[in-house]
């Protein structure tokens, strides 16, 4: 006989809580440019959120869980001819990523920023050369135990990933 109790809480219907944001966004090919600079071009976004919620109860207001306060993306592109490039580079604020019983405990995925590179070159119609590396900055995910970076309870590491290799197109 199994006498054990499982309790689940979930954050999906407290009362009081909001998220509010806003996305900018920006597409922009420089084709005024002079040659060659007339394949440049840059893809970014941004999102700003705003969220509160009762999460503890008797703690008042906290920001929601899982809910990142800013990111952004940015990709600075180059596409002529037969060439096309690209480097982007990420971020992500702190985040509340579980509720503990109190503030203390609460567990947070520190800030992150990464970079990654793709470049390709069209040698014939149907065959193309490509390169891409992925977290060039060799970042990490961190969980600490409160928002303070002090408080280290998980690393992970996901090191600089470089993949060469052909595309062959019908």
């Amino acid at each position: 006989t199994n006498t054990a109790t499982t309790t689940s809480q979930t954050y999906g219907n407290i009362s009081g809580a909001q998220a509010r944001g806003i996305v900018l966004q920006a597409v922009e090919h420089f084709r005024f440019l002079p040659a060659p600079f007339d394949g440049l071009g840059i893809n970014a976004n941004a999102t700003f959120v705003n969220s509160t919620g009762n999460v503890i109860q008797g703690e008042g207001k906290s920001i929601l869980p899982e809910t990142y306060p800013v990111t952004f993306n940015v990709t600075e592109t180059y596409e002529k001819g037969p060439i096309q490039f690209g480097l982007s580079e990420s971020y992500t604020s702190r985040n509340l990523f579980t509720v503990g019983t109190d503030r203390s405990t609460n567990v947070y995925t520190q800030p992150m920023f990464r970079m990654n590179v793709n470049l390709a070159y069209n040698v014939t119609p149907h065959l193309q050369l490509f390169f891409q590396g992925a977290n060039l900055t060799n970042s990490t995910l961190e969980f600490t135990q409160s928002s303070s970076p002090s408080f280290p309870i998980q690393r992970e590491y996901y090191a600089q990933t470089f993949i060469f290799g052909l595309h062959y197109h019908l």
